[in-house]
């Protein structure tokens, strides 16, 4: 009687993990991931980004002749992408 027992577990537990359908299929069922977004890259954020990494660079990496020009160009980038920041929070607070 007890091995008739044993026998049944084993035929449950074998019965209950199935689902009916093979591995693969159970994977193409499975709906798709969200889609990546459409990254907008002539933004105002990635310009930012993209000056001040070279601003640091200019700072950290002291190489003569194209790094200097590259150091002014990415300070006036710098200059500008501050000045748009500021100039935005303050017509942000007369419109209150």
């Amino acid at each position: 009687m007890a091995e008739e027992r044993v026998r049944r577990r084993g035929r449950r537990r074998r019965r209950r993990g199935g689902g009916g359908l093979p591995a693969v299929e159970r994977q193409k069922e499975a709906p798709p991931g969200p889609q990546p977004p459409d990254w907008q890259w002539r933004t105002f954020p990635v310009f930012f980004a993209l000056v001040l990494g070279l601003f640091v660079m200019g700072l950290a990496v002291a190489v003569p002749a194209l790094s200097v020009v590259l150091f002014f160009a990415s300070l006036a980038g710098v200059a500008f992408g501050l000045a748009h920041i500021v100039t935005r929070r303050f017509i942000a607070r007369r419109r209150r």
